[in-house]
């Protein structure tokens, strides 16, 4: 009796034992799965954090945003675009691009700005918080107040005639559709590739909109010639040929 009752302990012990065994495992199991997926949850939120951030911006970058905003703060807009400008062409930004249209607002030079804060203002995204819906407030404002002092044209062609060049008052534009110009009379130039020219004189008012279309001339064909007629230039006639050469010439 006592011998089975020391081998029923042995074998309850034994599966206590066990069971015990394969809890401990599997809690130690969880844990390791656990911190791992913590690590990756971490090493993952700061790769989308590092994303997020802006690229860091050069020692020469650096400098030129300090020097131009210090020319802005001194009211020194000349030298401001200058380093603006220069900013937007190492770093085509949106920031650059609308700081620049604002110095040329204060500049007076309107149809440059309203080009400036026209790309500036289609770039800006959405606001998120109330900081970027401050800004996106200004620079809107900063356009309405500009489109107040020039006007605009939208030059066009025929349906399948695309102009390899145009010009408004000797200056290249890149949007035929928009171009900002300040009022009064300005010319159109444009030029296609099989070597038409278009002129075309407009005058514009204040805040006016006005659509300039271009035409090209037909390329006229030369006059057909005579049929038996022989090519190149005419042979002298009999009667030339007899007549009286001028002195020093022979016939």
């Amino acid at each position: 009796m006592g011998h089975v009752f020391r081998a029923g302990c042995r074998r309850r012990g034994g599966e206590v034992s066990s069971n015990w065994a394969r809890r401990t495992m599997a809690t130690s199991l969880l844990r390791t799965c656990s911190s791992r997926a913590v690590a990756i949850a971490v090493v993952l939120a700061s790769f989308h954090l590092r994303a997020a951030e802006p690229p860091p911006r050069s020692k020469e970058l650096e400098a030129l945003y300090q020097q131009a905003e210090a020319a802005m703060k001194s009211l020194d807009m000349v030298e401001a675009r200058r380093l603006w400008a220069r900013i937007l062409h190492l770093d085509p930004s949106t920031m650059a691009l609308c700081q620049l249209g604002v110095v040329d607002t204060r500049l007076g030079r309107w149809d440059v700005a309203a080009e400036e804060l026209s790309e500036c203002a289609a770039r800006m995204p959405p606001p998120k918080n109330d900081l970027e819906r401050r800004r996106w407030e200004v620079r809107h404002a900063d356009l309405a107040r500009v489109l107040q002092e020039v006007g605009v044209l939208h030059i066009f062609t025929a349906p399948g005639v695309v102009p390899e060049r145009v010009l408004v008052d000797g200056r290249k534009v890149d949007r035929a559709d928009r171009v900002y110009v300040l009022p009064g009379l300005h010319e159109i130039v444009a030029m296609a590739y099989d070597g038409r020219i278009a002129r075309v004189g407009v005058t514009v008012k204040v805040a006016e909109s006005q659509s300039v279309p271009i035409v090209f001339q037909r390329i006229e064909s030369p006059p057909a010639r005579p049929a038996g007629a022989a090519g190149g230039p005419l042979a002298p006639t009999r009667e030339a040929l007899a007549g009286r050469a001028p002195s020093g010439v022979k016939p």
